[in-house]
Parts: structure tokens; C-alpha cells; sequence
């Protein structure tokens, strides 16, 4: 996943989540980053 597409999900999760869901927020960027370190996964 490029990093342009992580940082877009990650300005669309804080849009939609604003406080209420910030653990799910946190957990879906961690997700996210994580496929990006390791693209061959």
C-alpha cells in the first residue's frame, strides 16, 4: 500500500472518528503501517 494511500486513510479515519473511535482509528493505521513496512506479506 503506498504511503500516500496510508496517509489518506489515516485524514479519513480522524474525519469520521473524530474521538468517538480512536482505538479503532489507532488499530486500523497500525494495521495499515504494518503492510506498508512489509509489502511482500
Amino acid at each position: 500500500m503506498p504511503v500516500l494511500t496510508v496517509a489518506v486513510e489515516l485524514l479519513g479515519l480522524l474525519a469520521d472518528s473524530e474521538d468517538a473511535v480512536t482505538s479503532e482509528a489507532s488499530a486500523r493505521l497500525r494495521a495499515a503501517a504494518e503492510a506498508t513496512a512489509a509489502p511482500g506479506r
